[in-house]
């Protein structure tokens, strides 16, 4: 049976349509018009498509009837980074043994994806020089029971944190998911205060905090519409 399973996902991964649906709803929730206007597809394709997602429980529909990934479509996606990363480097894999490599590595190629290959290593070597003398960060610090409660400046550096800067869109983005976790966990207080078993919803939250804190917002999206559902939050309906 779980055979079956596999080979089920592969096959809805495998088609190009259905693929690009899964990857145009990791951007976001969106109807049947939108899927089909921003892919070019004509609506019966895009419903009939659809459907075949929501059959295998990789995509289902919100409360303002938008179709969205589940959790377990968008933990399909990221491990297909790997294989994404795999197939655009094809040709030097075909090249190079990467079976030398420890298994844990191999398994996180896909975080490589964005990544672009330098052949040069020189020119390779004299761009992590550069970057590593190069401050591009700027921080305060507050701490009441050091430097007499005085705040002091930090410089960044790239070797100690991502260089990559959030876009004000993402920081909206951040701040409202933000907001719904904490009044999911106001409403998670007020089950335990009643006597509920919340063990699997804390498990669920914990999840969608610690995407949240990596930046991982498509997938705290999820998240949170399950877990809104489970503590009994209804977003209002879009007119």
């Amino acid at each position: 049976m779980k055979l079956v399973y596999l080979t089920e996902l592969l096959f809805e991964l495998s088609n190009d349509d259905r693929l690009s649906i899964l990857l145009e709803l990791e951007k976001g929730p969106k109807n049947l018009t939108i899927i089909a206007k921003k892919l070019g597809f004509t609506a019966q394709s895009t419903s009939r498509n659809v459907a075949r997602l929501m059959q295998t429980s990789l995509i289902s529909r919100n409360s303002n009837g938008e179709y969205i990934l589940t959790p377990y479509g968008g933990v399909s996606l990221n491990l297909l980074n790997s294989y994404r990363f795999l197939s655009a480097n094809r040709v030097y894999f075909m090249n190079h043994d990467a079976s030398i490599l420890p298994y844990h590595f191999i398994g996180r190629l896909g975080e490589l994806t964005m990544c672009s290959f330098q052949g040069d290593f020189i020119t390779t070597f004299a761009y992590a020089e550069r970057m590593m003398r190069e401050e591009i960060g700027v921080g305060m610090i507050q701490n009441p029971h050091y430097n007499k409660g005085k705040p002091w400046f930090i410089h960044f550096r790239p070797l100690l944190h991502s260089p990559h800067k959030l876009f004000e869109d993402q920081l909206e983005t951040y701040k409202r998911l933000g907001m719904d976790l904490w009044a999911i966990k106001d409403k998670v207080k007020a089950m335990k205060k009643k006597g509920t078993d919340t063990s699997d919803i804390d498990l669920e939250l914990k999840l969608a905090e610690d995407k949240l804190k990596s930046g991982s917002f498509r997938m705290v999206e999820i998240y949170i519409e399950s877990l809104k559902s489970r503590v009994g939050i209804h977003d209002k309906k879009k007119k």
